[in-house]
């Protein structure tokens, strides 16, 4: 009877061990997740390739495991639209016209306000023979936001927000995406309250600096900072062009974007796997949680 209770009461906390490393940012999982969207398969993830479509339809795959709804504009969760790039250096008018697809995906919470969290999937696409792969630009934002997705969806507790899951493509070629959702979106945008942008989380360094862009559009959201509890040091930029979270900005809509910042590989065929710092980015992951947590008792939320 004695061996029977203490294995049993063993399994009961094998279970509750599971559940609880469930609910926490999953490294083994993010490790997964970049070493296939930076994978040779995927040939940097060009908008418009052959490749950008089997990297949309393993983040779809994951959206609907997930149980997020589709938000797409054509099928599931597909938005597709359509670019024309430039022919040449300060061309205005473009080439032919490309199609690119963003992947959108709604965690319903039944509430009657939302907020946003973004990435671009996107890369450089390939050079002759050379491959992009666009690890940590941006494999590793893709990563975090699907992270983010899986614990919000496990998490039952109730929420003063849904959430909006975007996964942009045409970065590379002038935030394209978020440009054509902004102007065609799937959702009615006067309900969002803020958006979070993933790009580049997966270098964070020894000194553990995490760039925060666009802070000043949070004012509200300042005391949220303070509260933080990590290890990581923010620093704070202002706003630019040069991110998918500024299309948001152009219509008031509050957007900021974390980052652990631009290093020597950036935009090169170095940007490899092997050199992510996936600690790292579980750290800014945790950080990112518990803004979006804490947010909840701000006032535009109640």
């Amino acid at each position: 009877m004695m061996l029977k209770k203490t294995i049993l009461l063993f399994s009961f906390l094998l279970y509750s061990f599971l559940i609880q490393a469930q609910k926490q940012i999953s490294v083994p999982k993010l490790k997964a997740h970049i070493k296939y969207l930076s994978s040779s398969k995927l040939k940097g993830r060009l908008a418009g390739s052959q490749q950008e479509l089997t990297a949309a339809n393993y983040i779809a795959k994951n959206f609907k495991n997930l149980g997020l709804i589709p938000k797409g504009n054509i099928s599931s969760y597909f938005y597709s639209f359509k670019y024309n790039p430039p022919r040449f250096l300060g061309d205005s008018i473009g080439g032919k016209s490309i199609s690119s697809i963003n992947v959108v995906g709604f965690l319903d919470n039944h509430c009657s306000k939302t907020i946003v969290i973004c990435a671009h999937y996107d890369g450089l696409g390939m050079n002759k023979d050379s491959i992009f792969y666009g690890a940590d630009d941006n494999a590793s934002g893709v990563a975090g936001l699907l992270e983010l997705a899986r614990m919000f969806c496990l998490n039952k507790k109730s929420k003063k927000f849904n959430i909006l899951f975007i996964c942009f493509s045409a970065n590379e070629k002038g935030f394209l995406g978020s440009k054509a959702f902004v102007e065609h979106p799937t959702i009615d945008l006067k309900n969002v309250k803020y958006v979070i942008n993933l790009e580049r989380i997966g270098r964070l360094d020894e000194k553990k600096e995490i760039e925060i862009i666009g802070k000043e559009t949070l004012v509200e959201f300042d005391s949220i900072f303070i509260d933080l509890q990590s290890n990581l040091k923010p620093t704070f930029l202002d706003l630019n062009k040069n991110f998918d979270s500024y299309y948001f900005n152009t219509i008031n809509i509050p957007a900021i974007t974390f980052s652990s910042g631009t290093n020597a590989d950036t935009h090169t065929v170095k940007d490899e796997d092997k050199k992510i710092n996936f600690d790292g980015e579980k750290l800014i992951l945790d950080y990112v949680f518990q803004f979006i947590e804490k947010s909840e008792k701000l006032s535009v939320f109640k």
